[in-house]
């Protein structure tokens, strides 16, 4: 079985086994709203039961008004940690956005 594009890797039932002991490191916070896909990162991330979640800054509302992301993943359960002290490194990469 081949297993293409992002959310066909993240549900592969060859992948499914190791994804459940995963953790899943972003520089931005899951969005809980997409336009261009059918379904959020979000709720990617809970249909491949990863259960960790490490984040360095919260979705600015520049991108999406009311990201909900963080909540929607730990009211299923999935544990969310944000490392708050390299949200400036991160915020860097993406200064072509005026979010800084």
């Amino acid at each position: 079985m081949t297993c293409t594009g992002c959310a066909a890797r993240s549900t592969c039932p060859s992948s499914a086994r190791r994804l459940r002991a995963a953790t899943l490191y972003s520089t931005l916070e899951p969005c809980s709203e997409r336009r261009s896909r059918p379904r959020p990162c979000s709720r990617l991330i809970l249909a491949a039961a990863i259960p960790r979640v490490v984040i360095a800054w919260r979705e600015p509302a520049l991108l999406v008004a009311d990201c909900v992301g963080v909540e929607l993943m730990t009211a299923e359960g999935v544990s969310v940690v944000e490392l708050s002290e390299v949200a400036q490194e991160a915020k860097a990469v993406n200064v072509h956005l005026g979010i800084m």
